[in-house]
């Protein structure tokens, strides 16, 4: 019954019981009204000082990415994305490092289970194509959109990690092209990594609290 509600779902090799697409609404949700809000929003309210740049978070579920922060700058009034907005992996910056960081045979499941549907002319849609360019940003670290998922966008995404390297969430940072370049959006990764580091700190401490709470 929780499996037909999306509350729980099998994972796609081991079959172990994993929460759902709901559950991991109502985690945001619970983790957005925490006490702690204010520390990450701060970071990334930083970052977007620092870079002149729209910045998001993004956590991730399966095959779903959801927004977890955003601020925008000089953003154009016509691109809106909310908290809990739901954002492809196949085409986005912070999806396709996402993919990256699953092994290669969780990769290929998602993969084989997606659409590539073609959101732009730049979009790719050839799973083999996108396999190798996974390759790159696994061993890279950075993910990047040069106008795949929306036109005259473009983004590089880091990941925001824990201790053993596990992927946490991913801190992107978007241009619009022109006045933005490939080169220029690039440039900003380290600020990103820095940002990244604080983020994951963040994220530790609210993990560690909740098992100290649990363990009592």
């Amino acid at each position: 019954m929780l499996e037909e509600e999306d509350m729980l779902i099998r994972h796609p090799i081991t079959k172990r019981v994993m929460f759902g697409r709901r559950f991991a609404r109502v985690a945001c949700k619970l983790l957005a009204g925490s006490p702690l809000k204010p520390l990450w929003h701060i970071v990334l309210g930083d970052l977007v000082r620092d870079v002149g740049a729209t910045c998001n978070i993004v956590v991730y579920e399966g095959s779903v990415g959801t927004y977890f922060d955003r601020i925008e700058a000089n953003w154009p009034s016509s691109i809106k994305f909310k908290f809990g907005s739901k954002v492809p992996l196949y085409c986005t910056a912070g999806g396709k490092l996402y993919l990256a960081s699953l092994t290669a045979k969780e990769r290929r499941i998602i993969i084989d289970s997606m659409r590539l549907t073609a959101l732009t002319a730049a979009t790719i849609t050839d799973r083999n194509v996108l396999a190798k360019q996974l390759e790159e940003i696994r061993r890279e670290k950075i993910g990047f959109d040069y106008e795949e998922f929306i036109d005259g966008m473009i983004a590089v995404a880091v990941p925001i990690e824990d201790d053993t390297g596990s992927l946490l969430a991913t801190l992107a940072v978007h241009g619009s092209q022109p006045p933005d370049t490939i080169a220029s959006i690039r440039s900003k990764v380290p600020r990103l990594r820095e940002a990244a580091k604080h983020l994951a700190d963040i994220f530790e401490t609210h993990i560690e609290r909740k098992r100290f709470l649990n363990d009592a």
